[in-house]
């Protein structure tokens, strides 16, 4: 019986002691290649207030309106020729929404500066418009103040990198009455990484 649990003991000290050796001697899956950060963020300011967009979040029914597609948040997607951007989260306890809307010249190539059109109606190639509906009266504003809503000149967005069918980069924007001149829904510091583009 002694010579029975002196034979277990020592097979299991034997098997442990092997595990531990070849858990030292493995070699990584890939030797010299790091694993991609694929990891998703979006966040910027509006009004000043830090807003964060990186959040799963439903998307508001007037966006549901305008987008049947656009069920969920976050999402980027082609529509023809027009990468769209959703992106959601609370804003001052609202459960807010932002799109970014940018015509582009060639979907192969999407990196680089794209500069906001004068009106959101208007959208050219090569240009950019968003809109933030931050509270339930921000769409009537921007359904009510079309022909009075102008783009300040610094409204960009830049796409620094495109790989692997994901987009990062920057953005800012604000809009304008003209009119009263006030600015409407200011956003700043936006930050995009891996924005994933559903096909």
């Amino acid at each position: 019986m002694k010579f029975r649990v002196k034979c277990l003991v020592g097979i299991v000290l034997f098997i442990s002691a092997m595990t531990f050796i070849s858990c030292d001697k493995e070699d990584p899956i890939d030797p010299g290649k790091e694993a991609e950060d694929t990891t998703f963020s979006f966040s910027c300011k509006v009004r000043d207030i830090p807003w964060d967009g990186s959040g799963k979040a439903a998307a508001s029914n007037q966006i549901k309106q305008i987008f049947p597609q656009v069920d969920s948040l976050p999402q980027a997607f082609f529509m023809g020729d027009t990468l769209m951007l959703g992106v959601g989260g609370l804003y001052n306890d609202y459960q807010a929404t932002m799109l970014i809307a940018i015509k582009v010249a060639d979907k192969n190539n999407l990196k680089g500066t794209y500069n906001f059109s004068k009106k959101i109606g208007s959208l050219e190639t090569g240009k950019a418009i968003g809109v933030f509906d931050g509270s339930s009266s921000d769409f009537l504003v921007y359904v009510a103040g079309l022909d009075f809503l102008e783009y300040v000149d610094s409204s960009r967005i830049i796409i620094t990198d495109y790989k692997n069918n994901r987009i990062s980069g920057n953005f800012q924007f604000s809009l304008e009455h003209l009119v009263s001149e006030e600015r409407f829904n200011t956003v700043t510091s936006g930050t995009f990484k891996n924005f994933k583009i559903k096909q």
